[in-house]
């Protein structure tokens, strides 16, 4: 049976509610068998008042702080997913994983939780360049999100267990957070690949809908109308057009 360890919790009658938690073993976070699929790419997704900001300045717009650390927030690049609506925003820069890793040079890894949503749950790994004070992770070990196996191929876990041990029957993601410098950021953009996606549901107001507007549309960051609840063809067009 998996140790846990509980890192926090919402206030009661706060919505969300999750808990925060980690496994004592992080290569113990996989179901038996593992299921993995291949990690070819990862995403950072924008809003488009966000992408306009990066493509001026050269440079990813930075995510807020994460444990007291600077830096970028990606998920993995599920081709599957691509069309569907993405609560993130309107582009998705979408860079090469093993290309990243090349770019950035020695990085070290770090397992740093699990969040558990009622309908949802992420496994949050932190990629640095610069040597930080937890417990490294190492993905050539089996077990955990993150493999790397002998033939230097990447997986991601794409099913995985959650704090109670209830097998979650929602999304479950891998997130990274590169704890980057600016530099190693403008280096990260010159290897993308902006695409536009669907983000028209952002506004909907359904009560059954849920994780539409991660930005504008969220219990952790207010409720307010998003800018840019456009489907990826007139992201497109946005795009295209000149900026003055």
């Amino acid at each position: 049976m998996m140790e846990v360890e509980i890192l926090g919790r919402s206030k009661e009658g706060k919505k969300p509610q999750f808990t925060r938690w980690r496994p004592k073993n992080p290569y113990s976070l996989s179901y038996n068998p593992p299921e993995y699929k291949e990690l070819n790419k990862i995403i950072r997704t924008l809003h488009f008042e966000d992408y306009r900001t990066t493509m001026e300045n050269q440079c990813l717009v930075s995510s807020t702080s994460y444990r007291n650390l600077e830096g970028y927030w990606f998920g993995i690049c599920e081709p599957e997913d691509m069309d569907k609506h993405n609560w993130y925003g309107n582009v998705s820069f979408v860079v090469n994983f093993k290309e990243c890793l090349k770019t950035l040079g020695r990085t070290y890894v770090y397992f740093r939780d699990v969040i558990d949503y009622r309908r949802f749950n992420a496994c949050r790994l932190i990629i640095s360049t610069k040597k930080l004070d937890f417990p490294e992770y190492d993905p050539t070990t089996r077990g955990g999100p993150w493999y790397t196996d002998s033939e230097g191929k990447d997986w991601y876990l794409s099913q995985f267990r959650r704090h109670d041990a209830v097998q979650s029957s929602g999304k479950q993601e891998i997130e990274l957070y590169l704890a980057i410098s600016e530099e190693e950021a403008k280096n990260i953009l010159a290897i993308s690949t902006p695409k536009p996606v669907n983000h028209e549901e952002a506004n909907d107001t359904e009560p059954t809908r849920y994780r539409k507007c991660r930005k504008y549309r969220s219990g952790e960051s207010g409720w307010s109308n998003c800018p840019s609840p456009w489907n990826a063809e007139k992201t497109l067009r946005k795009m295209q057009e000149p900026q003055l």
